[in-house]
């Protein structure tokens, strides 16, 4: 009787703060999938510009369809997110159906994932518009560089 005792509040405690940490989990996850959301918007946004402007060059075109790819891939993610959250409470669905939580683990690693690579690609557009309006600067006959003179 006495290592009851000990051994069940000591259980009791590790299920409780692994029960705290996947409600952490999950509220985070939320919020990444609603940034996410906007991302895919801002990055439909810029693909919608992209296609209605002039013919790009070969690197702006590869570029882009890498954006393509990876706003398949979070249009994906969110949809699945849907599909395994749905209505009613997430925390109900987890302890009924513990595999509700591997699946939004899963997500949360697809989320984050696809996350960095947005930075990347952002960081991407960034240098190569950096390194388009150095060379409009350096061509004598761009309206940039006549209007510095």
């Amino acid at each position: 009787m006495q290592i009851a005792e000990y051994v069940v509040p000591f259980v009791m405690e590790l299920i409780g703060s692994w029960i705290i940490h996947q409600l952490d989990f999950l509220w985070c996850l939320k919020d990444e999938i609603s940034s996410l959301q906007l991302k895919l918007r801002y990055l439909n946004s810029f693909l919608t510009d992209f296609d209605a402007s002039t013919p790009p060059n070969q690197l702006l075109q590869t570029h882009t369809n890498e954006i393509r790819s990876l706003a398949r891939q979070m249009h994906q993610v969110i949809h699945r997110y849907r599909c395994v959250v749905g209505q009613g409470s997430l925390l109900y669905k987890c302890i009924h159906n513990p595999c509700t939580l591997l699946h939004i683990h899963h997500i949360r690693l697809q989320t984050n994932r696809i996350q960095r690579k947005v930075q990347e690609a952002i960081s991407i557009l960034n240098d190569l518009s950096a390194a388009a309006t150095t060379i409009n600067e350096q061509d004598p006959n761009s309206s940039t560089f006549r209007s510095k003179l």
